[in-house]
């Protein structure tokens, strides 16, 4: 829930969800303005899960992408950021693996102060 509030705080203060696949398909033809609204693909505006999974994809995939974007576009470095640092509760190791990905540039996020989800905790299960 953390990180659903702080992500959200992200979004253009005019930002809404899309509400019907009529919506998601009118917000692709606005391509132009994403970028400029923190947005890496028209698709992550429709909802907050949809452009965190955007930032998710890139991060791993492209991160010279997100690097790049980052030095300029703060809407970008904050959302990177805060996605690295929600990453770094489930597994510390993040942290590292964001480094060696070449984010290490990106500000750190203010810690998420949540839990990691029951069951990916970086422990050794409790033995019985």
């Amino acid at each position: 829930e953390a990180l659903q509030t702080r992500w959200r705080g992200l979004m253009p203060l005019d930002w809404q969800p899309a509400q019907t696949a009529a919506d998601a398909l009118r917000a692709r033809e606005k391509e132009e303005e994403s970028l400029a609204s923190g947005f890496l693909s028209t698709s992550g505006s429709v909802s907050l899960e949809a452009d965190f999974n955007s930032y998710a994809e890139t991060i791993f995939e492209t991160p010279a992408r997100i690097a790049d974007l980052a030095r300029t576009n703060e809407k970008v470095r904050d959302k990177a950021a805060l996605l690295m640092a929600f990453y770094a509760v489930i597994d510390p190791r993040f942290k590292d693996t964001f480094k060696t990905l070449g984010l290490g540039e990106i500000p750190a996020a203010a810690p998420i102060v949540e839990k990691p989800p029951t069951g990916l905790e970086n422990k050794a299960p409790e033995k019985k």
